[in-house]
């Protein structure tokens, strides 16, 4: 596998310079950094290379970049991994759907990724808090209170992510702002704090999601929300799913400066499906590469385990990679099926 630097290729892609013989021989897949695609990335370079015998190469590109470059079929970017649906939703409708322009492709198996607020199976076990309904009770709202001001803790996410804002929504929409407050510190901080509280059994509240290492080492549970019916903000006519009378009406900072009062959010993040996606060109560049994308099944807790390997276990992504493969072989054929 070779990695291509973000400045040469960036360079590249804007002078249409990789649309020569060489792109033809050449699997190019867009090279993300954060661990759940590290890992991806390397799995599935490792099966088109000692598999179906093609060079890969990382490209560094955003999502929106590789989605475009893709659809131009010019060979300049193949393959992506770690397409989220429906965060992605405006792309999908420009390049995947249909009536888009139909010039990248979703793998036919994606997997679901969710997020939520947690609390670790203790938590649950002892004191029974399994509902986000519970939280607002004073007595469950006491369990959390680490520095004895007389109001609980949570961690809704780092400054400055709109999760973390739609925590601070769904604090107050579910009525716990009053005995449960915000800690928003980086998510190094966060999980720091919770090894050590997990290792003492204390409790701890927390927005995340899947998949993580956290969820491949610790028993953590998520609380029940009410089923997500849609989205109520004008900014969602377009969207498949807007309900006027939907149970999320969120609006961000740069939407409105009231953006906290005005906001209400009362039940679950809608699940995430995730995909691998590939250029529809690549049908015939490379259409024993495109059979696989299309066949590629991944599931959280695999992607979970992989991702505490890499960050926790500090294993070479591509040594991980070819040890997976290595150890489930039936799995990796089932992929490969119908390819000559």
């Amino acid at each position: 596998m070779k990695a291509l630097s973000a400045n040469l290729v960036s360079g590249a892609l804007a002078l249409g310079l990789l649309t020569s013989a060489a792109a033809a021989d050449t699997i190019r897949m867009s090279g993300f950094t954060w661990p759940g695609a590290v890992v991806t990335q390397a799995v599935v370079e490792t099966v088109i290379e000692s598999r179906l015998g093609h060079e890969v190469e990382l490209v560094s590109v955003d999502i929106a970049a590789g989605m475009a470059a893709m659809c131009k079929g010019d060979g300049s970017i193949d393959v992506q991994v770690d397409f989220w649906m429906p965060n992605h939703q405006e792309k999908w409708n420009k390049y995947i759907g249909a009536g888009s322009q139909e010039c990248v492709r979703a793998g036919s198996f994606p997997y679901t990724g969710i997020q939520g607020i947690f609390v670790p199976g203790y938590v649950q076990d002892k004191h029974g808090v399994t509902s986000v309904s519970d939280l607002s009770k004073p007595e469950v709202a006491a369990l959390f209170d680490n520095d004895g001001d007389g109001r609980g803790e949570w961690w809704p996410g780092p400054a400055g992510w709109g999760s973390t804002n739609i925590g601070l929504v769904k604090a107050k929409s579910y009525d716990f702002e009053k005995g449960i407050e915000p800690f928003v510190v980086s998510e190094a901080a966060f999980k720091a704090k919770l090894q050590a509280d997990y290792a003492r059994k204390k409790p701890v509240l927390f927005f995340y999601w899947t998949p993580e290492w956290l969820f491949a080492k610790y028993d953590l549970r998520q609380l029940k929300e009410p089923a997500f019916d849609g989205y109520a903000m004008p900014s969602q006519k377009d969207s498949p799913n807007y309900n006027s009378k939907g149970c999320w009406d969120m609006y961000q900072p740069a939407d409105d400066p009231d953006w906290l009062q005005k906001s209400t959010v009362k039940c679950a993040f809608p699940d995430a499906s995730i995909y691998v996606t590939y250029s529809s060109a690549l049908e015939k560049k490379a259409p024993d590469v495109a059979r696989f994308m299309k066949q590629v099944s991944l599931d959280t807790d695999t992607v979970s385990q992989w991702i505490l390997q890499k960050e926790v276990d500090k294993r070479d992504p591509e040594e991980l990679a070819a040890a997976w493969i290595k150890s489930n072989a039936e799995k990796v054929n089932s992929w490969l099926a119908g390819i000559e």
